[in-house]
């Protein structure tokens, strides 16, 4: 089943291994759409490949404008929220997206595209989507038919026997392990700084003592300067644009958001996918 979450109502713990965070829409659109079947799957492939974390590069994409500008559809299974653009690792190292294509595939996994390090993983096979079946090579651009045959893996893989059981919800209304809390504190600075942050256990202190809500946490981190500024040449110029900014584009940006109050990520991603120059000329 496809969930409707709202990111301002706070993160939450999907399953062991994924937070709602992980999947919201680049753009910062609030409401976060997640098939229930493609966290499934997600944990699936982290339990058969053995890997100790996962970095979800894109996860729900805000249909319209947003979607458009990434995949050139208004909405595609990304904005249906049945789609994860992922990388598994084990301890530092990189599993191979080669093997991974492979542990999908034997899992039952019907939408699989290899993009190196990354795999794109969704859950078309489980209908509501206009084609049930695409395994696809992203980098070179050609259909597979087996991910086997394609990278010549002998190896099949099997989830029989592996089975868990798993308390969900919002982090901070469960109890959780200092060690474990501060893990996810560092987990949501990847997602949002591309870095573990050096103050995380006065984080957590501030967490685990209530004095800071886990909502407060990741909007703190959200809107911090450097976070402003890493969305800024990520999503808007090579996610959108398709170029990396020169770094006095980004500081202009970064400005532009501080001071005018009408501008937020919703409507500058929408901006810069329609006409960036014209939204540009506006502010200059």
């Amino acid at each position: 089943m496809i969930n409707s979450y709202y990111f301002s109502d706070g993160d939450i713990q999907l399953s062991p291994h994924f937070m709602l965070h992980e999947f919201q829409s680049r753009n910062g659109c609030d409401e976060v759409l997640i098939d229930d079947a493609l966290i499934d799957l997600l944990e699936k492939v982290f339990r058969v490949s053995g890997a100790s974390s996962a970095t979800v590069n894109d996860g729900y994409r805000e249909p319209g404008a947003y979607c458009r500008s990434i995949s050139g559809l208004d909405k595609d299974a990304h904005a249906y929220g049945m789609a994860a653009d992922i990388v598994f690792y084990s301890d530092n190292d990189v599993i191979p997206g080669s093997i991974i294509c492979c542990i999908a595939q034997d899992l039952g996994c019907e939408g699989i595209g290899y993009m190196g390090n990354a795999v794109h993983l969704d859950t078309r096979g489980n209908g509501g989507y206009k084609n049930n079946h695409w395994y696809g090579d992203e980098i070179l651009g050609r259909t597979v038919s087996d991910w086997h045959d394609y990278f010549a893996i002998n190896e099949h893989f099997s989830d029989i026997g592996n089975s868990l059981i798993f308390e969900g919800g919002n982090i901070m209304n469960r109890a959780i392990s200092p060690e474990q809390l501060k893990y996810e504190v560092n987990r949501y600075a990847l997602t949002v700084l591309g870095r573990e942050i050096g103050d995380a256990d006065t984080y957590v202190e501030l967490l685990s003592t209530g004095q800071l809500d886990w909502y407060e946490f990741t909007k703190r981190l959200q809107e911090s300067e450097e976070a402003v500024k890493r969305w800024i040449k990520y999503t808007l110029f090579a996610d959108i644009l398709g170029r990396i900014p020169a770094q006095s584009e980004i500081n202009w940006w970064y400005a532009q958001y501080v001071l005018h109050y009408e501008l937020n990520k919703s409507l500058m991603c929408r901006r810069f996918a329609e006409n960036y120059e014209a939204f540009r000329d506006e502010y200059i």
